[in-house]
């Protein structure tokens, strides 16, 4: 069983790779469970595209998984809404790699040209935009690693695939489906079949709905009426639905670090484009697995499918069997209160403030994790609590069997053993149901009330356990953790700093990423990590400095 990793050019590949090494060997050497399971029952999976539960087969007839995942978009800290959509990618990237020994292709882009990035470097009188995306996509990495989220195969940022995406814009235009105006080039709708019947029904949505939007809000779209006619009365594009390729250069908006003067004319690209782009580029015309938030369905990845079907031929998609994407998985929001966590709405909160403790990360993982990825779920601070108090169990439940091992006193048991077999057995069957993981943390407990019940049995008779049934109870738990990702960072929790004196040399290295970044070399910056990481040390970076701790 293995996870495929692919060198980039992009100076994040080093970090990446990195980083996955740093958690290859819970990937690579499973606990060895002391009974045999049957296989798991075939992966089903609730696909937006069809509206239906199915297996999931994928196209690779060597059966690696092409697997596509929106980022962030670099201009701010993610936040906790953010992070549940990586945490869903996560746990099905385990469960292909763990529980269905598949290779996982997993390409996660960086937005770093977009409007609100512009805004924002004007807003600081910021001339190169690395400063700024730089500085977010460090911290964005952070606290994926901080989470126990398995990096992405790559991590490629938009501004490196400009010609990928100028490419990909003139195909469109030589197929009829682009065109052009003075605000630059446009999507035609009215030339592809099916758009806006794929993953929504686009004639039932209102016309508000901001088709060139930039995540939440597009601040130069206001010029263009829902009937395509800007304020001025000049027309600007053919359909109230077209939506932006490549935003022409607009003298006091645009800013020179974000723009590039191509065939297409000078100016950037639009937000869906580069999506549709980088997939090409990394993973083909063709891929297994797309996925995003909920609110990415429209326009964002309807887009993305009209134009990475539209360059294989306009009659392309799911009725003629050549869809751009064969399998499209969405997760709910988070919610505070009643409304949605969205920084449009200016209720967000980030991972650092809400939880600042490894603890309170994992208590955070464990809430997201053994939610219905599809279910919306409201974050509460007395949830986060009960998720707290449920990872602490799991942990003394685990030291408590270690300590009774230690002891060597053993009873002859069976029925713990019996029930973790039953437990694991329920666990598979359920992960394999759509990511069923509220009813595989059920499981976890069965396996966890049941080794309680055993350790307080042993402690009122003065002594005498079934320690068979005690490591088999360890054993299960670990096996579910490698779904659930949750038992990690414990040193760090208990006090331990992170796993003794750093030696000098890797603290030599360490000065010497700081001076890279003071330099705004991301790449050497990169290197060093990677440098660090391979002597077996990880760079932590927070707004107080960077530190170190033990792989």
């Amino acid at each position: 069983m293995s996870m495929l990793i692919s060198i980039s050019s992009s100076p994040l590949s080093n970090y990446s790779n990195y980083m996955l090494l740093s958690i290859l060997i819970l990937l690579l050497i499973p606990p060895t469970l002391p009974y045999t399971l049957p296989p798991p029952p075939p992966l089903r999976l609730y696909n937006t595209l069809t509206k239906s539960t199915t297996p999931f087969i994928p196209l690779s007839p060597d059966g690696t998984v092409k697997m596509y995942t929106c980022g962030p978009t670099v201009y701010a800290e993610a936040h906790l809404g953010n992070f549940r959509a990586f945490l869903t990618y996560d746990i099905l990237k385990r469960v292909l790699v763990k529980v269905y020994d598949k290779e996982v292709d997993h390409v996660c882009n960086l937005t770093d040209v977009d409007d609100k990035i512009i805004k924002k470097c004007r807003s600081l009188k910021i001339t190169d935009a690395k400063d700024l995306t730089g500085k977010y996509t460090d911290i964005f990495m952070h606290d994926l690693s901080d989470l126990n989220i398995l990096p992405a195969s790559r991590y490629p940022r938009a501004t490196d695939h400009i010609p990928d995406i100028v490419k990909m814009i003139e195909d469109l235009r030589d197929v009829g489906l682009a065109y052009r105006d003075p605000d630059g080039w446009w999507f035609d709708v009215s030339q592809k079949s099916g758009y806006g019947s794929q993953l929504v029904n686009v004639a039932s949505l209102s016309d508000e709905v901001d088709i060139d939007a930039d995540g939440d809000q597009d601040y130069r779209s206001d010029n263009v009426k829902v009937g395509g006619m800007p304020k001025g009365g000049e027309k600007v594009k053919n359909n109230k639905r077209d939506f932006a390729l490549w935003k022409a250069y607009k003298e006091g908006v645009d800013i020179d670090s974000l723009t590039w003067d191509t065939s297409l004319g000078l100016g950037r690209p639009g937000w869906h484009i580069e999506c549709s782009a980088i997939c090409r580029t990394l993973l083909g015309d063709r891929i297994d697995i797309h996925m995003g938030g909920t609110d990415l369905r429209f326009p964002h990845h309807e887009n993305e499918i009209a134009q990475s079907e539209g360059v294989m031929g306009k009659e392309c998609g799911k009725e003629e069997g050549r869809e751009f994407c064969q399998c499209w998985v969405h997760n709910g929001f988070v919610k505070m209160g009643e409304e949605k966590m969205s920084k449009s709405l200016g209720n967000t909160l980030t991972l650092q403030s809400e939880c600042p403790t490894t603890l309170d990360k994992r208590a955070f993982r464990y809430l997201v994790v053994t939610s219905h990825y599809r279910q919306e779920m409201t974050f509460t601070s007395d949830a986060l609590n009960a998720s707290k108090r449920a990872v602490e169990r799991v942990d003394k439940c685990m030291r408590d069997i270690k300590d009774i091992q230690k002891t060597g006193d053993n009873k002859e048991g069976g029925e713990l053993g019996e029930l973790c077999e039953r437990e694991a057995g329920k666990f598979y069957k359920a992960i394999a149901d759509d990511l069923s993981t509220p009813r595989c943390a059920a499981s976890m407990f069965a396996v966890v009330k049941g080794a309680e019940k055993e350790i307080k049995r042993g402690r009122r008779e003065g002594g005498g356990w079934d320690i068979d049934g005690l490591g088999r109870a360890m054993d299960t738990l670990r096996m579910f953790d490698e779904v659930f990702g949750i038992l990690y960072g414990q040193e760090e929790q208990e006090g331990d700093g992170g796993g003794g004196e750093v030696p000098e040399d890797v603290m030599e290295l360490v000065r010497k990423r700081g001076d890279a970044k003071a330099g705004k070399d991301w790449g050497l910056a990169d290197e060093l990590r990677d440098e660090i990481a391979a002597r077996g040390w990880q760079v932590k970076d927070s707004k107080d400095g960077a530190t170190v701790v033990k792989l």
